[in-house]
């Protein structure tokens, strides 16, 4: 099992790839702030610079990253998914 993604802070529910992640492919993530490494079953293919959610998420939730507000989902999200315009609005553009 590789490192293929980065969560910047404990409070992040996503993180970015590194490197493409598979479905069901089994990954490792490092906290950078803690460098600790976690371990999540992608449910998607997540290529290399997007976004992997790191638990499931419901409809209208807030999404962080670097523990700030960047979105809110468009539906519920499962954990290991693809996070992308397919189901987030992005805080950034509006």
């Amino acid at each position: 099992m590789s490192s293929k993604f980065l969560t910047h802070t404990k409070d992040d529910a996503i993180g970015m790839t590194t490197e493409d992640v598979f479905n069901d492919e089994e990954v490792e993530r490092v906290f950078v702030d803690l460098m600790v490494q976690y371990h999540l079953k992608a449910s998607d293919k997540v290529v290399l610079g997007h976004k992997i959610t790191l638990r499931n998420m419901k409809d209208s939730e807030e999404v962080f990253e670097y523990s700030e507000p960047i979105g809110e989902t468009i539906k519920t999200i499962s954990k290991g998914a693809h996070l992308y315009a397919h189901n987030i609005k992005s805080k950034r553009w509006h």
